[in-house]
């Protein structure tokens, strides 16, 4: 039988030391590194020796050499070096000990992502649901629901240093159209509205902690002609 567990050949007489010489046992075509195995309850049989970064699992039974591990839960791992995914990996809860880098790739279809110090995103990064009929929420604080604070601001650009835009759809959901532009990088913001009525807005004097509202003076702008404007706005309507 082919890596066979054998004895030695000695000649007709054994002496002494050749009884006890490492050499007296040896199996078929053994070579460096290779182990031996009950290949049945009365065999002794070599398995040769595997390649370079091979693992020994089992298989039919019997030990063998693999370059892949398969249906195995690994209970207590560290994981160094680059690791290459391939197919699909379900992954339970765990906790990451740097940073995950995606550059060039979606991060697609999550539930809850909590507990983030701090999230960057590449330039030109969209988050959004792929689904009609969904939302998208963003908050602060855990006072559920609607506790904490929410900032959202504006940074450096080349053409629209530390604007805000907020778009919509148009009516044929064909294309986003810009409702509100808010400019950056100066004292005092503007804050430009297109194709947009408002309603519900409630102004105040400059005599309260909520601000005033400056009214468009000039030629012919007489107390009437501001009112009809601001109803034109959609900041007025009469009651």
């Amino acid at each position: 039988m082919a890596n066979e567990l054998a004895h030695g050949t000695v000649g007709t007489t054994m002496t002494q030391s050749e009884f006890e010489a490492v050499g007296l046992h040896v199996c078929n075509s053994q070579a460096t590194g290779d182990l031996i195995y009950a290949s049945s309850g009365s065999q002794l049989s070599r398995l040769a020796i595997g390649s370079t970064n091979n693992v020994l699992h089992v298989a039919g039974g019997i030990p063998a050499w693999t370059s892949e591990i398969t249906s195995v839960t690994l209970t207590t791992a560290v994981a160094k070096g680059t690791w290459t995914a391939s197919g699909t990996w379900t992954l339970p809860a765990f906790k990451l000990g740097g940073h995950v880098d995606a550059t060039g790739y979606n991060i697609s279809s999550p539930n809850a992502i909590t507990g983030i110090g701090a999230l960057t995103l590449g330039a030109g990064c969209f988050a959004y649901s792929v689904a009609d009929n969904s939302w998208m929420g963003f908050g602060g604080g855990n006072n559920s629901p609607y506790g904490g604070v929410f900032y959202l601001y504006g940074k450096t650009h080349s053409t629209l240093p530390g604007v805000i835009s907020f778009q919509t759809p148009n009516t044929a959901v064909a294309a986003l159209v810009e409702r509100l532009k808010i400019s950056g990088n100066a004292n005092t913001a503007v804050a430009t509205w297109a194709a947009v009525t408002h309603t519900g807005i409630h102004l105040t004097s400059a005599n309260n902690a909520f601000g005033s509202i400056v009214l468009p003076t000039g030629a012919g702008k007489t107390v009437d002609n501001v009112i009809t404007e601001l109803q034109n706005l959609g900041l007025v309507t009469q009651a």
